[in-house]
């Protein structure tokens, strides 16, 4: 039996996503630090317009934290 490794997280909205960003509004880092915190856990994450309309962030995380080399 093989364990999984990494989990999958795959928030979207619904609608017609324009590509464009929306003004920002708040102090935080928005994609960039949340960026910056998937790839220090050592996982992977790309952001985009949906096939069907919408917009779609996916992020996969491993399951066991990395090990420091």
């Amino acid at each position: 039996m093989v364990a999984p490794t990494r989990g999958r997280v795959q928030p979207s909205t619904p609608g017609g996503a324009s590509g464009r960003a929306a003004p920002a509004r708040g102090h935080g880092f928005g994609l960039i630090g949340l960026t910056e915190r998937v790839r220090a856990l050592g996982g992977t994450i790309t952001a985009g317009p949906g096939v069907a309309g919408g917009w779609v962030l996916d992020t996969a995380l491993p399951l066991r934290p990395a090990v420091a080399r």
